[in-house]
């Protein structure tokens, strides 16, 4: 077997091949080891939540949007340079490690698994994956609405321009995520904007 074969094979959606690039936007997600529900608290939330806001600000990083699920996270944020990405994720991935190792008076468990990382090519892609973070408590259950909210045509996902719930409060109620901070800052018809303008494409109901 050829190298290049070889290292083929050891790529995988788990063990992604990071390209790192200066001064760009990501969209990032993080499991934890064997889809394990390590984040099954508010407490543990709550801790991921501050270690992420403390490392955004200590390494320059810009938070776009962010959502925190019991197995996994997304983030969508600006680096500054391309040695910003490995280090704000280490130090993300390691302190809260740590500290949700305390709280359950364990030491030394493994956590987090590996990160896959995309850059947005252009702006549909940037409010794809914006929207696409602030679905992710309705796709793993923790909002529920009714099957009608969103609906597939095409190639996407799409917000039901009918519909007769509140989606965006819905979706506010969820706490671990910065949806809340964009409907109090502009409200819900620019949001809805953002959604009918910017669906989902169905290919990214591969990822978590």
């Amino acid at each position: 077997m050829s190298t290049i074969e070889g290292q083929r094979r050891q790529i995988s959606r788990h063990r992604p091949l990071h390209i790192y690039r200066e001064d760009m936007f990501y969209f990032v997600t993080c499991s934890t080891r064997g889809k394990k529900t390590f984040l099954d608290t508010e407490a543990k939330r709550d801790l991921l939540r501050d270690v992420l806001k403390e490392k955004t600000k200590n390494l320059g990083v810009r938070l776009t949007a962010w959502v925190i699920l019991k197995n996994h996270y997304h983030l969508l944020f600006h680096v500054p340079s391309k040695e910003t990405l490995a280090s704000f994720m280490r130090q993300i991935n390691g302190r809260s490690s740590y500290e949700i190792n305390r709280l359950d008076g364990i030491r030394g468990r493994s956590i987090w698994y590996n990160y896959w990382d995309r850059c947005p090519r252009n702006e549909r892609d940037f409010y794809s994956f914006f929207n696409y973070i602030h679905i992710n408590p309705l796709k793993h259950g923790d909002v529920h609405f009714p099957e009608s909210v969103l609906q597939i045509q095409g190639e996407n996902w799409r917000l039901n321009a009918d519909r007769t719930v509140n989606f965006d409060e819905m979706l506010a109620q969820y706490p671990y995520s910065s949806y809340p901070f964009y409907l109090r800052k502009y409200g819900g018809p620019a949001l809805t904007h953002v959604w009918m303008d910017y669906p989902i494409p169905v290919d990214l109901e591969g990822m978590e």
